[in-house]
Protein backbone atom coordinates (compact mmCIF):
# COMPACT_ATOMS: atom_id res chain seq x y z
CA UNK A 1 0.00 0.00 0.00
CA UNK A 2 2.75 2.70 0.80
CA UNK A 3 3.78 2.67 -3.08
CA UNK A 4 0.06 3.46 -4.11
CA UNK A 5 0.35 6.90 -3.74
CA UNK A 6 2.64 6.82 -6.65
CA UNK A 7 0.44 4.86 -9.35
CA UNK A 8 -0.87 8.31 -11.26
CA UNK A 9 -2.15 9.89 -14.34
CA UNK A 10 1.39 11.55 -14.63
CA UNK A 11 3.53 8.23 -14.47
CA UNK A 12 1.34 6.39 -17.03
CA UNK A 13 1.26 9.57 -19.38
CA UNK A 14 4.95 9.70 -19.12
CA UNK A 15 5.37 5.33 -18.90
CA UNK A 16 3.15 5.91 -22.50
CA UNK A 17 5.37 8.40 -24.00
CA UNK A 18 8.80 6.94 -23.10
CA UNK A 19 7.08 3.54 -24.37
CA UNK A 20 6.47 5.43 -27.58
CA UNK A 21 9.30 6.76 -28.49
CA UNK A 22 11.47 3.78 -27.40
CA UNK A 23 9.75 2.21 -30.68
CA UNK A 24 12.33 4.10 -32.61
CA UNK A 25 15.28 2.59 -30.61
CA UNK A 26 16.77 -1.53 -32.54
CA UNK A 27 17.06 -2.56 -36.30
CA UNK A 28 13.54 -2.16 -38.52
CA UNK A 29 15.59 -4.92 -40.46
CA UNK A 30 18.08 -7.85 -40.74
CA UNK A 31 20.57 -9.81 -43.37
CA UNK A 32 19.49 -13.28 -43.70
CA UNK A 33 20.16 -15.41 -46.74
CA UNK A 34 21.71 -12.24 -47.88
CA UNK A 35 19.35 -9.66 -48.24
CA UNK A 36 18.02 -7.43 -45.88
CA UNK A 37 14.44 -8.14 -44.52
CA UNK A 38 12.19 -6.75 -41.76
CA UNK A 39 12.47 -7.45 -38.18
CA UNK A 40 8.87 -8.53 -38.41
CA UNK A 41 9.06 -11.12 -40.87
CA UNK A 42 12.05 -12.17 -39.16
CA UNK A 43 10.47 -12.79 -35.74
CA UNK A 44 6.93 -13.67 -37.42
CA UNK A 45 4.46 -14.54 -34.65
CA UNK A 46 7.07 -13.64 -32.06
CA UNK A 47 7.89 -9.67 -33.27
CA UNK A 48 4.80 -7.96 -31.73
CA UNK A 49 5.38 -9.57 -27.95
CA UNK A 50 9.40 -8.68 -28.21
CA UNK A 51 8.66 -4.99 -30.16
CA UNK A 52 6.33 -4.05 -27.23
CA UNK A 53 8.40 -5.14 -24.06
CA UNK A 54 11.52 -4.06 -25.85
CA UNK A 55 9.96 -0.44 -26.08
CA UNK A 56 8.44 -0.07 -22.63
CA UNK A 57 11.98 -1.45 -20.61
CA UNK A 58 13.84 0.71 -23.22
CA UNK A 59 11.98 3.41 -22.45
CA UNK A 60 13.12 2.75 -18.39
CA UNK A 61 16.09 3.15 -19.66
CA UNK A 62 16.42 6.33 -20.48
CA UNK A 63 15.07 7.33 -16.98
CA UNK A 64 18.69 8.45 -15.88
CA UNK A 65 19.34 10.91 -18.18
CA UNK A 66 16.09 12.52 -17.90
CA UNK A 67 17.01 12.97 -14.10
CA UNK A 68 20.23 14.12 -15.10
CA UNK A 69 19.26 16.68 -17.63
CA UNK A 70 16.43 17.77 -15.17
CA UNK A 71 13.51 16.58 -17.56
CA UNK A 72 12.11 13.87 -14.93
CA UNK A 73 11.90 14.44 -10.98
CA UNK A 74 13.10 10.87 -9.22
CA UNK A 75 9.61 11.72 -8.01
CA UNK A 76 8.45 11.34 -11.74
CA UNK A 77 10.40 8.44 -12.04
CA UNK A 78 8.90 6.35 -9.01
CA UNK A 79 5.47 7.34 -10.67
CA UNK A 80 6.13 6.08 -13.94
CA UNK A 81 7.99 2.79 -12.69
CA UNK A 82 5.35 2.33 -9.79
CA UNK A 83 2.28 2.95 -12.25
CA UNK A 84 3.88 0.82 -14.79
CA UNK A 85 3.77 -2.51 -12.13
CA UNK A 86 -0.15 -1.87 -11.52
CA UNK A 87 -0.39 -1.20 -15.47
CA UNK A 88 0.68 -4.60 -16.00
CA UNK A 89 -1.99 -6.60 -14.50
CA UNK A 90 -4.02 -4.22 -16.75
CA UNK A 91 -2.65 -5.50 -19.76
CA UNK A 92 -2.26 -9.27 -19.05
CA UNK A 93 -6.12 -9.67 -18.70
CA UNK A 94 -6.33 -8.08 -22.12
CA UNK A 95 -4.46 -10.48 -24.45
CA UNK A 96 -2.24 -10.01 -27.45
CA UNK A 97 1.12 -8.24 -27.92
CA UNK A 98 1.01 -5.94 -25.06
CA UNK A 99 -0.41 -8.53 -22.55
CA UNK A 100 2.63 -11.43 -23.73
CA UNK A 101 5.15 -8.17 -23.61
CA UNK A 102 4.05 -7.37 -20.13
CA UNK A 103 4.20 -10.66 -18.67
CA UNK A 104 8.06 -11.28 -20.55
CA UNK A 105 8.53 -8.11 -18.15
CA UNK A 106 7.00 -9.18 -15.24
CA UNK A 107 8.60 -12.54 -15.08
CA UNK A 108 11.87 -11.35 -15.71
CA UNK A 109 12.02 -8.07 -13.25
CA UNK A 110 10.83 -10.93 -10.57
CA UNK A 111 13.67 -13.01 -11.83
CA UNK A 112 15.95 -9.76 -10.99
CA UNK A 113 14.51 -8.79 -7.71
CA UNK A 114 13.07 -5.90 -9.38
CA UNK A 115 9.52 -6.33 -8.49
CA UNK A 116 8.88 -8.50 -5.08
CA UNK A 117 6.05 -10.15 -4.18
CA UNK A 118 5.06 -10.23 -0.41
CA UNK A 119 3.47 -13.54 1.84
CA UNK A 120 0.69 -11.75 1.87
CA UNK A 121 0.57 -11.03 -1.77
CA UNK A 122 1.59 -6.98 -2.04
CA UNK A 123 3.67 -6.43 -4.63
CA UNK A 124 6.71 -4.23 -4.86
CA UNK A 125 8.48 -2.02 -6.94
CA UNK A 126 12.08 -2.39 -5.65
CA UNK A 127 13.63 1.12 -7.04
CA UNK A 128 17.26 0.14 -6.83
CA UNK A 129 16.89 -2.91 -9.17
CA UNK A 130 14.45 -1.80 -11.79
CA UNK A 131 17.09 0.26 -13.86
CA UNK A 132 19.16 -2.57 -14.11
CA UNK A 133 16.66 -5.50 -14.91
CA UNK A 134 15.00 -3.05 -17.35
CA UNK A 135 18.53 -2.45 -19.21
CA UNK A 136 19.39 -6.28 -19.13
CA UNK A 137 16.18 -7.38 -20.87
CA UNK A 138 16.13 -4.26 -23.53
CA UNK A 139 19.75 -5.53 -24.24
CA UNK A 140 18.49 -8.88 -24.51
CA UNK A 141 15.59 -8.67 -26.55
CA UNK A 142 17.87 -5.79 -28.56
CA UNK A 143 20.18 -8.48 -29.26
CA UNK A 144 17.73 -10.82 -30.68
CA UNK A 145 15.80 -8.72 -33.12
CA UNK A 146 19.31 -7.47 -34.52
CA UNK A 147 20.18 -11.17 -35.28
CA UNK A 148 16.60 -11.53 -36.09
CA UNK A 149 16.71 -15.48 -34.47
CA UNK A 150 13.24 -16.55 -34.22
CA UNK A 151 14.83 -19.53 -31.98
CA UNK A 152 16.14 -17.13 -29.09
CA UNK A 153 12.61 -15.35 -29.20
CA UNK A 154 10.39 -18.58 -28.65
CA UNK A 155 13.30 -19.22 -25.79
CA UNK A 156 12.75 -15.92 -24.46
CA UNK A 157 9.00 -16.17 -24.33
CA UNK A 158 9.22 -19.66 -23.65
CA UNK A 159 11.13 -18.81 -20.21
CA UNK A 160 9.58 -15.44 -19.57
CA UNK A 161 5.72 -15.26 -20.98
CA UNK A 162 3.76 -17.31 -18.42
CA UNK A 163 1.38 -16.89 -15.35
CA UNK A 164 3.21 -18.23 -11.75
CA UNK A 165 0.68 -18.72 -8.93
CA UNK A 166 1.72 -15.11 -7.61
CA UNK A 167 0.74 -14.08 -10.85
CA UNK A 168 -2.39 -16.14 -11.00
CA UNK A 169 -3.31 -15.02 -7.83
CA UNK A 170 -2.97 -11.08 -8.13
CA UNK A 171 -5.01 -10.93 -11.42
CA UNK A 172 -8.05 -12.97 -9.74
CA UNK A 173 -7.66 -10.23 -7.19
CA UNK A 174 -7.39 -7.54 -9.62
Amino acid sequence: PSQLVDVTADGYLHGTALHELAHAFGPKTVMQLGRAIPINEALRDRHGALEECKATVAGFCTLPLLIEKGLVTPELQRQILTTELAGIFRDVRLGEAHADASTLALNWYLEQGAVTVSEEGRWKVQLDKWPGAARSLAAAILEIQAAGDYDAAGRLIDKYGHFDARIRAAIERV
